[in-house]
């Protein structure tokens, strides 16, 4: 019997740490909206446009090789995605080409080979991504920058 009540006082306690955690946490951040979404999960931008200009592609090697960038890139016929932008201006390889694309190398900088544990991460205007490369509808001006960074 004395387990049992020791069992629930211990479950009320932990209930009750938990819902004052989540009450404190809203009293923090009252303005916080967790049903918005933002740009890089391109949520409002489902749609891909015909034509983009203007568009950015960096490459950072990781200390492999010298990073590159290509500037004032077009894209046309509805090829508009991440993907699309770095197709255009690398030599990529990896698997799920072009509808779920996941960039396994990099003008043969490979992920997880020339480094353990480093992997192709990219980012949008300076943000991770949130989505998959060949999801991303990219805007007129975008940047896409694809790091080869640590990841465990």
């Amino acid at each position: 019997m004395q387990k049992k009540i020791k069992f629930i006082v211990v479950g009320i306690i932990g209930i009750s740490c938990f819902m004052t955690l989540f009450m404190l946490n809203l009293y923090i951040f009252p303005n916080l909206d967790f049903t918005s979404s933002n740009n890089l999960n391109n949520e409002e931008n489902n749609e891909s446009l015909d034509n983009v200009v203007n568009v950015t592609v960096k490459i950072y090697y990781g200390g492999v090789k010298s990073s590159k960038i290509i500037e004032n890139i077009t894209l046309t016929d509805g090829e508009t995605t991440a993907f699309y932008a770095t197709d255009k201006v690398c030599e990529i390889d990896g698997y799920g080409f072009p509808d779920n694309a996941y960039i396994q190398e990099i003008d043969g900088v490979r992920e997880n080979v020339d480094k353990s544990n480093y992997f192709w991460i990219y980012y949008i205007n300076g943000e991770e991504a949130q989505i998959g490369c060949s999801a991303y509808n990219l805007e007129d001006g975008d940047e896409v920058m694809w790091i080869y960074q640590e990841r465990y």
